[in-house]
């Protein structure tokens, strides 16, 4: 039996770069949607400048509502996070959906972020 191969987010085969920059409490937006595509984050890292929780989301607008799509990560002061790349991809959005960062307090949250479109 031979399987067919999936397509794997690639950074050379169309990688797009977002900055991280949140201050408040709830979402932000990090990546705006895209009809017909799904957002793949490969690689990512950011520091929060106090104590937060953070996490990413998929956002619909047209129901206003939000999935979690990564863990809940927990930063003390001047504490952050470094995530290599993978050609799988760390977390993705819901065709058609935002990607946005959501934190627990108004708390600096700045990073950088690579993805591809599937």
């Amino acid at each position: 039996m031979t399987l067919a191969a999936s397509p794997v987010p690639h950074p050379t085969f169309g990688g797009k770069y977002a900055i991280i920059a949140a201050s408040s409490s709830g979402a932000t937006q990090v990546v705006a949607p895209v009809m017909g595509y799904a957002i793949v984050c490969v690689c990512y890292n950011y520091m929060a400048n106090g104590t937060v929780n953070v996490k990413f989301q998929s956002y619909n607008a047209g129901t206003s509502t939000s999935t979690d799509i990564s863990g809940l990560g927990y930063y003390a002061v001047n504490t952050g996070k470094v995530v290599p790349f993978s050609a799988v991809g760390w977390f993705k959005t819901n065709i058609g959906e935002a990607l946005n960062i959501n934190l627990s307090a108004n708390v600096a949250v700045g990073g950088e972020l690579v993805f591809c479109l599937m």
